[in-house]
């Protein structure tokens, strides 16, 4: 029994991603025209630059914007339509971070986008290894490290993590941090013991 509504449908579209690893162009065409059919606007990535590359974690970003709820259902439709999922289009997203509408990629434009995607999709293979029994901890730990450190990575990659396997990452946006340290709701053992994570997580060891 999955918690969310939206797990399924997430969990399908994360293993669809993967056949994109090599084709970043025709995943980035899918990805505008989800949205042209849609009706919700593509944005731009940062005030400058146009987007040419794409990486999977900022498919689900734009996915997973501060969208009224009928536009977040008719983009996910589309989605499902671009990319052959089967699981059913959720239309209950409670438990879902959202990211900020100004920044739906998790690189920046640019010169060196095509390096920050590559690193991107690198920490999204690894992930899914992990959560396949495919890689261990160690591998995923490192990798993690190093991803969280690149520009526009930092606590946004615990949200993405999260979003293509909810039961197994934990989601350590700001918005959760300050539930779990600071509304007194978790006992002091608790919060003293994973205090390490409670400004994000630059360590994959800390985090996993």
């Amino acid at each position: 029994m999955r918690k969310f509504e939206w797990q399924a449908f997430y969990e399908e579209l994360a293993d669809k991603l993967l056949a994109y690893r090599e084709d970043h162009c025709t995943l980035l065409e899918k990805v505008v025209r989800a949205h042209q059919v849609a009706g919700v606007n593509f944005p731009k990535n940062g005030k400058a630059w146009t987007v040419d590359d794409i990486d999977p974690f900022s498919v689900f970003a734009l996915l997973n914007r501060n969208l009224k709820v009928e536009k977040k259902i008719a983009l996910q439709r589309a989605v499902r339509d671009e990319f052959g999922v089967e699981a059913a289009v959720p239309t209950d997203f409670s438990g879902i971070p959202h990211a900020d509408n100004r920044k739906a990629f998790l690189f920046p434009g640019g010169p060196r986008a095509g390096e920050y995607a590559a690193g991107l999709w690198r920490m999204f293979e690894t992930a899914l290894a992990y959560a396949d029994g495919k890689c261990d901890g160690g591998e995923f730990c490192a990798r993690y490290t190093q991803t969280e450190k690149q520009h526009g990575v930092n606590r946004n990659l615990t949200m993405g993590l999260f979003w293509i396997r909810p039961e197994l990452f934990v989601n350590l946006d700001h918005c959760n941090t300050q539930f779990i340290f600071g509304s007194g709701e978790f006992a002091s053992d608790f919060t003293e013991k994973y205090s390490s994570v409670a400004d994000g997580c630059s360590d994959g060891v800390a985090y996993l």
